[in-house]
């Protein structure tokens, strides 16, 4: 459950996927502030209920080890804390399950800024070719650390960003938000990170318009001292 939707949302997506398990955070930062997130998944698979439809299962990843920030109350049988289902498989390989490549990998909603979202079905074949192909271009490996700037539920980000670098043996860091991204890439020194146009425009846009204000205000200072 990305944090920019509804709880609403959620569980318009639910019902139209016929998801079982919801997979979400107990909290978010935004502007500084640690928001409660654990609050919409329970309004999402409240809303689902109310539409006939049962979620089983909703996964909790914690921001914060150990610690659990949310006003929302876990419920006993469907809602467990991801670390702790994860404990007892620490340190162990599970045999992959074969599939067909045409088979469904998952689905990708669109925005629904121009109408009701779709979901796009995704298969492995997609991806597969997707991540081959790009790894020609890119000879990445387990000595590189990449920086996620992206949602995963952007679908570059996913492919790029999330399944290319796990079949390539890359460590993956995620950034805190858009305003600490220039703090992380200091302290994660990353070999790539992916992005769209547009991110790197922004960056543009921050740091271009101080750079030539100060060389104008320092163009001004010279030629003043020239003045007599």
């Amino acid at each position: 459950m990305f944090s920019g939707f509804s709880g609403k949302a959620c569980a318009d997506r639910i019902v139209d996927s016929e998801s079982r398990v919801l997979i979400t955070m107990d909290a978010y930062h935004r502007a500084g502030k640690l928001n409660d997130h654990k609050g919409k998944a329970d309004i999402a698979v409240d809303g689902a209920g109310k539409e006939g439809f049962k979620v089983e299962k909703v996964l909790v990843w914690r921001r914060y080890p150990d610690a659990y920030h949310s006003e929302t109350p876990m419920k006993k049988g469907r809602d467990f804390f991801v670390d702790e289902a994860l404990a007892d498989y620490h340190g162990k390989e599970v045999a992959p399950e074969s599939m067909e490549a045409t088979e469904t990998l998952f689905l990708m909603y669109t925005s629904g800024t121009t109408g009701k979202p779709k979901g796009v079905m995704l298969t492995h074949g997609n991806f597969t070719s997707n991540v081959v192909n790009a790894l020609e271009v890119l000879p990445l490996g387990p000595q590189d650390t990449a920086l996620s700037l992206l949602p995963l539920s952007h679908s570059f980000e996913r492919m790029g960003g999330h399944y290319a670098m796990v079949h390539a043996g890359v460590t993956i860091a995620y950034a805190e938000s858009f305003d600490r991204i220039a703090a992380n890439l200091q302290e994660v020194r990353p070999t790539i990170t992916l992005a769209p146009p547009r991110v790197f425009e922004k960056f543009y846009a921050r740091v271009k318009p101080q750079d030539a204000l100060e060389r104008i205000k320092r163009a001004f200072s010279e030629h003043a001292a020239t003045v007599k």
